[in-house]
């Protein structure tokens, strides 16, 4: 089923039914969708990744990618820490980060530059997911996202 503002109903589906794990300084959380987060997990923030951007593609080109994504996190010194997104099923793993100090609209313009289609988004009522909208096909690492 297709929903033409957002992709594929079942993707986003998928993204519902994911865990995502963040690994502190102080430890690793992990979050469900439903679930308040811990107080020990700073909100807002949220979880993007370079990964698989709308398709799947080779871990080398993923590997890549994510570097790519960490670099830029880094140039606009946001604090960032790493996580792992997964399936509940454990058919689908990802990793990417989990940033502060950034709004839910530069992520998503952050996300739409790797050619995601959504990112997890993270308030004090929970885990969310976000459409990033129309795509942009990621073809350079050192593509700034405007």
């Amino acid at each position: 089923m297709v929903d033409s503002a957002y992709g594929t109903t079942d993707m986003f589906a998928a993204f519902h039914a994911s865990v995502v794990t963040l690994i502190l300084p102080a430890g690793t959380v992990t979050l469900t969708f439903g679930a308040r987060p811990p107080r020990t997990v700073p909100t807002p923030g949220g979880i993007i990744t370079a990964a698989n951007p709308g398709y799947t593609q080779a871990e080398a080109l993923n590997a890549r990618a994510s570097r790519a994504l960490h670099a830029l996190l880094h140039r606009r010194q946001l604090w960032h820490v790493p996580t792992v997104s997964a399936a509940t099923d454990g058919t689908h793993r990802e990793v990417g980060f989990f940033v502060t100090g950034v709004t839910c609209d530069e992520l998503v313009r952050i996300g739409r530059a790797f050619g995601q289609q959504a990112v997890f988004w993270l308030s004090d009522m929970g885990l969310g997911v976000v459409a990033c909208g129309q795509l942009i096909p990621y073809r350079k690492p050192s593509r700034e996202p405007t």
